[in-house]
């Protein structure tokens, strides 16, 4: 891998336990930090390469534009390189209203394994960039890449490389990530927190919005139907029976959809995988055709709240009251430990809050008394 080609991991990666992205006491819902949850590991017990450093002179003088390694052609800040492609998720991650480009590069012969359809195995050389502009002006692009075989944290690196003021070059950032990039509000993450957000699903690759459900829309760019189209994904019939690739949607109505797509995106990808924190799962799974069979309904609606309970919540998801739903309230928090996400927003999500929050009241108020 050439140097343009590395990506700066922290030199410790922390595995933490948690309730959500953040560092949390597992042992209580109310979020509250827990000192003696973070682990340090060494890149070396992980099987990690070595650490880069971003080296002086990586942009010579010849160069027009210098975007983040691989993405652009040299020269260019906005044509893309051969091989990369753009994609839309059908449901995005909130991120303060910040403008979003998303793309991805497959090493030429190499195919996608989906036979756990709801986390694929990506295969080695694989990278996944995504852009964040405020107001028009690029702040941040994340670069994720596989770099050993197998799937988990250890197999991908991280970096995040920041925009200057001019828009013509990007540099590392560095790895405790920068608040109030190019005196916007956007934070770029340290590496820890990148490491944080995508190693929570358990023994899985890390991608969280590249998917059979995700990508199973009629957009542009990439999506399952032009995956299939190009032969690029293989064990496209799952392992569990008559679950394929063909019934990658979302369960319900549009309302439905819409509130399980948002918490799939927004909530899943900590809130899920064998173990999710406090049995709560908000990962919507492949082949789920009845709402009342997917994770978020049979581990929210009608849940009881753990130890994280003021007044006036009550349930987790209380049908026909959002006002009274758990998962509202923390959707509705910021600045404190009750806040979901709890990283990578500061602000609260008006359109996600109102989807979330119609399909509850939507649900049938005696609906408890039922199941």
């Amino acid at each position: 891998m050439s140097r343009h080609h590395l990506i700066a991991l922290t030199s410790t990666v922390l595995m933490f336990s948690l309730a959500g992205c953040g560092s949390y006491d597992p042992s209580s819902e109310d979020g509250s930090p827990d000192a003696d949850a973070d682990v340090e590991v060494s890149r070396e017990a992980l099987n990690l390469p070595p650490q880069a450093s971003p080296q002086a002179g990586d942009v010579t003088a010849h160069l027009v534009c210098q975007g983040p390694p691989g993405l652009y052609e040299n020269g260019s800040c906005s044509k893309l390189a051969d091989g990369v492609r753009p994609y839309e998720p059908a449901y995005a991650l909130w991120s303060d209203g910040a403008e979003k480009e998303r793309f991805i590069y497959l090493p030429s012969g190499s195919k996608i394994d989906t036979q756990n359809p709801d986390r694929w195995k990506f295969p080695v050389g694989t990278r996944l960039y995504k852009t964040f502009a405020v107001d028009g002006r690029r702040i941040e692009t994340r670069l994720i890449e596989k770099v050993a075989d197998g799937v988990g944290v250890a197999s991908w690196s991280f970096g995040a490389y920041a925009w200057d003021a001019e828009q013509r070059h990007t540099t590392l950032a560095p790895s405790n990530g920068v608040r109030d990039a190019l005196g916007t509000s956007h934070d770029i993450p340290s590496q820890a927190e990148c490491v944080r957000c995508h190693s929570l699903s358990g023994d899985v690759d890390v991608i969280n919005g590249f998917g059979a459900l995700q990508l199973n829309h009629p957009g542009a760019g990439v999506t399952l139907r032009s995956l299939l189209r190009e032969d690029l994904l293989i064990n496209t019939r799952g392992s569990e029976p008559n679950v394929t690739l063909d019934n990658s949607n979302f369960s319900g109505d549009k309302l439905t959809e819409g509130a399980l797509g948002y918490l799939h995106a927004n909530c899943g990808h900590c809130h899920g995988g064998t173990k999710p924190p406090f049995g709560l799962s908000l990962w919507s799974t492949v082949g789920t055709s009845d709402e009342r069979e997917t994770p978020t309904f049979r581990t929210a609606v009608c849940q009881a709240l753990r130890r994280w309970t003021p007044p006036p919540y009550v349930l987790r998801i209380a049908p026909g009251s959002s006002q009274t739903s758990g998962i509202v309230g923390r959707m509705n928090a910021r600045g404190s430990n009750a806040q979901m996400p709890p990283l990578g927003t500061e602000q609260i999500d008006p359109a996600g809050l109102a989807a979330v929050s119609n399909w509850i009241d939507s649900l049938p108020p005696d609906l408890c008394d039922t199941l």
